[in-house]
């Protein structure tokens, strides 16, 4: 559904069983918190930012970012949650001004939430794009 797409400079890899599977850092992250917009990507630190997952009742929780996961790894991770991240904006240009594209209107990114923090998920070298919650 994203239109994200990756370049091939490997820049965080996450350990599997059986082989190592790389995640590059060509894609950004914008959200609102308190009327400020924020940007995270690969290159951040990850014990210094924190996104807002959405919470089913429309409101968010701020939780640790630890980067982007693959679709297959996320499922892999013994109970890691799907949860919808609240971001604003994503940017796959790389350099001092990216070109931003907003997350369409009814949609979110999704996210893998897990003990130590939660992820973007990735899915065939695009950003995941899922169905926003509606409220009740």
């Amino acid at each position: 559904m994203g239109q994200a797409a990756f370049n091939t400079r490997p820049s965080h890899q996450i350990a599997r069983a059986q082989n190592t599977v790389y995640i590059h850092s060509m894609i950004q992250l914008r959200y609102r918190y308190n009327a400020v917009f924020k940007s995270v990507s690969e290159a951040s630190a990850p014990d210094h930012e924190y996104l807002p997952v959405l919470k089913k009742d429309g409101d968010f929780k701020r939780v640790p970012w630890k980067g982007f996961i693959d679709l297959e790894d996320a499922r892999e991770i013994s109970g890691a949650t799907p949860v919808k991240l609240d971001i604003y904006q994503y940017s796959t240009s790389v350099g001092l001004m990216p070109k931003w594209q907003y997350v369409p209107a009814g949609m979110a990114v999704q996210g893998c939430l897990t003990k130590i923090g939660v992820y973007a998920v990735v899915d065939n070298g695009q950003l995941r794009l899922v169905r926003r919650p509606t409220q009740p």
